[in-house]
């Protein structure tokens, strides 16, 4: 098939691949996991690295639209791209090159049109890379939870190359079973750069199999441009429940409004104790700061006086010496891995997926267990001094009152985790970032004057939580 055929235009595939590199760049600019000095080292993962490229894609969308020191993803792109339009110093010139420096006007108003809509119309999930129409383009049909062969076909063009040319690159060929994600651009349907080929299900590798494949192809709806998201104004809001009939138990209780399923016309509702409702916005009422800060939990509200178990551990923490600049241990690659941000995450959000409410504490890459741990000698990775210590994997979780961490479970577990041997006195860190938003703030109140900064540490998306299984086979060059 002539180049070309069945992909991106060349201009808008480098845009568009310009863009994603950009995006990777400033995910580790958060993340501070990978050595990059520019954004060809995020360029080269395409090529080097596919599992990197995969792992900061799945965390781009995870930090989208914030991150725990500051503005997310999107923002800062913007930011940077109408920087780079104003900028002429040296500075810039290196971190983008000079040939991309050029380009960087016409990208962001390419980013501010194109990419806005992108976390709510993204599809992630496999699919059957069945044929390719007559223009090149792959013909990918839907796969279920079971692998079971879906009723949408997606018509989806390549970067810079097909994906048909993509697969026959690697030695293989159609029908073949592919992961990835699928985004608008430019009034196309595209993949993210990541792709994961995965065997061929054994229901769908048989004679019957192929066969039912061709005739989905044939009498399915075939999609080529992705729909528009339906306005979802509460999408992201506290809102208070009202008017419910079958639950009257939950009226008058403030929640937080997920995505809005537009097939149901419901929004995904996660309460207080982290249960999931699905409710219609017609029994949905947004609620200010105020009201919601009213209704929150004793010993969270903003402005009230501290508990006495908060004062002991505010004074315990002010009296914390610092880190010392440059304090680090082995992280990924060998590289020192900054330890003066710690991460609280949950080992689930939903009482299905952690109904032990368990958090991890994470200084850089050092898990700090719930108990007492091996003091980590200088320059040994942690995780292998944990594993030779014989501590069980599971002494590792801190376990919450709720399956959202209150203001003290976090306070109990940042004192526990600065006394254990495994930190080594290294001192208190400079941030302290949870994935829950509805104690930042009391959190911010508590930790500033003994020292440390609070932040919101966005919960993972699913593309990092599950990734895509299967070997890699190539990304969009």
């Amino acid at each position: 098939m002539p180049a070309g055929i069945g992909a991106l235009t060349e201009g808008d595939g480098r845009n568009f691949m310009l863009l994603m590199d950009m995006s990777r760049f400033l995910v580790n600019e958060i993340t501070q996991e990978h050595a990059f000095k520019d954004i060809s080292d995020a360029s080269r993962l395409r090529c080097e690295r596919m599992d990197l490229a995969v792992e900061l894609t799945g965390k781009m969308w995870s930090y989208w639209h914030s991150a725990p020191a500051g503005p997310g993803v999107f923002e800062m792109l913007l930011s940077w791209c109408a920087m780079q339009v104003s900028s002429t110093s040296s500075l810039r010139r290196r971190e983008l090159g000079e040939r991309k420096a050029m380009m960087t006007s016409a990208l962001h108003l390419l980013a501010s049109r194109e990419l806005k809509a992108w976390p709510r119309q993204r599809i992630t999930g496999a699919f059957v890379l069945a044929k390719e129409a007559s223009d090149g383009s792959a013909l990918l049909v839907e796969l279920g939870p079971s692998l079971q062969l879906g009723q949408t076909v997606y018509k989806v063009k390549g970067i810079s190359t097909s994906l048909g040319d993509l697969l026959r690159s690697n030695g293989q060929s159609p029908p073949q079973c592919i992961g990835l994600t699928l985004l608008p651009f430019m009034g196309e349907i595209v993949y993210d750069g990541t792709l994961r080929g995965m065997p061929l299900p054994a229901q769908l590798a048989c004679a019957e199999g192929l066969a039912a494949i061709e005739a989905a192809v044939r009498e399915a709806t075939v999609v080529s441009v992705l729909p528009t998201p339906v306005d979802a104004p509460l999408e992201g809001k506290h809102v208070r429940i009202s008017g419910l009939q079958a639950k009257p138990e939950l009226n008058g209780q403030i929640a937080s409004a997920g995505a809005y399923e537009a097939a149901t016309g419901r929004y995904a509702v996660r309460l207080r104790t982290g249960t999931r409702v699905a409710l219609k916005p017609a029994n949905l009422i947004e609620v200010s700061d105020e009201e919601v800060a009213a209704a929150a939990p004793a010993g969270t509200l903003v402005g009230m006086e501290l508990t006495p178990f908060q004062q002991d551990v505010q004074h315990e923490i002010r009296q914390t010496r610092p880190m010392r600049p440059g304090e680090s241990l082995p992280g990924p690659g060998g590289r020192p891995a900054d330890l003066s941000m710690w991460v609280f995450r949950r080992y689930g959000y939903s009482e299905e997926q952690n109904p032990q409410h368990a958090f991890m504490v994470m200084a850089g890459p050092l898990p700090i267990p719930a108990c007492d741990g091996p003091p980590i000698p200088p320059g040994i990775d942690p995780m292998m001094a944990m594993m030779m210590s014989g501590m069980d994997e599971n002494a590792i979780w801190h376990k919450g009152s709720n399956l959202v961490p209150t203001v003290d479970d976090i306070l109990r577990a940042l004192r526990s985790a600065l006394k254990n041997p495994i930190w080594g006195g290294r001192g208190k860190p400079k941030y302290v970032a949870v994935d829950a938003k509805e104690i930042v703030d009391r959190l911010k109140e508590i930790l500033k004057p003994a020292g440390i900064e609070a932040g919101y540490y966005p919960p993972p998306s699913n593309e990092e939580l599950m990734g895509i299984p299967g070997s890699d086979v190539g990304g969009g060059v």
